[in-house]
């Protein structure tokens, strides 16, 4: 049908305008493209153009919240929810929405939805972990680590399994929300990041947890020389994968929490 290809090249000129308008900060009308492409398609396109769908979807989720529009966004993520079966593009909107949740400080529910991802993946925690949960957690650490010295990971090899790699970006998105709401399950994620990391080798993922890591040693155990290695350890990670998203916060943790114990 002619028709049907003439909205078809709209709506994907619209979803380009979009993505390039958003690659230069113009938020607003990036979303005004992504509505109007939008307003071209109807819940048939699902069948239709599944690939296209999903992506303006997801676009329109992302640009909505950024925007402010949090219940908009929400429904947007829902509705790619009720049609992708593939467990990658399920985690990856389980990931937007622990950031929108996140951002619109609804923490209970990015709590949810991140140990809802991590269980897809295998990983089961409890939303309330106990202390004792956390001791074995640290135990664990300590007797994979065995006589290593934080530098000696550095050199590990690069992480390959899948499940590991979309457990430590979901642990990463519920950073925040942890931190500010829950630390003991924040402690655990680190732990299970840092696990993750001797098992399956380095990712540029990493020095997010080695600076969490650190930042534990020092403000829970005391242990400020050890911290303070983990941190160097961090930092050189970040250098080597040139992870743009992770330098702001390891820096910040790095200056402002870690290396004062030991190099004031």
């Amino acid at each position: 049908n002619p028709d049907d290809i003439e909205v078809s090249i709209v709506a994907e000129l619209n979803l380009m305008a979009a993505c390039k308008a958003k690659l230069s900060v113009a938020y607003e009308e990036a979303l005004g493209f992504a509505r109007a492409a939008h307003s071209l398609i109807d819940t048939k396109w699902w069948h239709k153009d599944f690939d296209f769908t999903k992506d303006l979807y997801t676009h329109l989720g992302k640009l909505e919240q950024i925007n402010a529009n949090f219940d908009l966004a929400e429904k947007y993520f829902d509705e790619c929810l009720k049609h992708l079966t593939k467990k990658e593009d399920i985690l990856e909107i389980y990931i937007h929405k622990v950031k929108l949740y996140t951002t619109s400080s609804q923490h209970q529910k990015a709590i949810k939805t991140g140990l809802k991802g991590l269980k897809m993946l295998g990983v089961t925690l409890s939303e309330n972990p106990a202390t004792a949960s956390l001791a074995f957690h640290i135990l664990q650490v300590k007797t994979k680590l065995g006589f290593r010295k934080p530098a000696d990971l550095f050199n590990l090899p690069e992480m390959k399994n899948e499940k590991a790699l979309w457990s430590m970006r979901l642990m990463i998105s519920l950073a925040t929300t942890v931190y500010q709401t829950n630390q003991n399950l924040g402690f655990i994620l680190v732990l299970k990041m840092v696990l993750l990391s001797l098992k399956y080798g380095n990712s540029k993922d990493a020095s997010f947890s080695y600076m969490a890591y650190a930042l534990a040693l020092c403000a829970a155990l005391n242990s400020y020389k050890q911290g303070y290695e983990f941190g160097q350890l961090a930092l050189k990670l970040n250098e080597k994968y040139q992870n743009v998203t992770l330098k702001p916060i390891i820096y910040e943790l790095f200056g402002s929490i870690i290396s004062h114990w030991t190099k004031p």
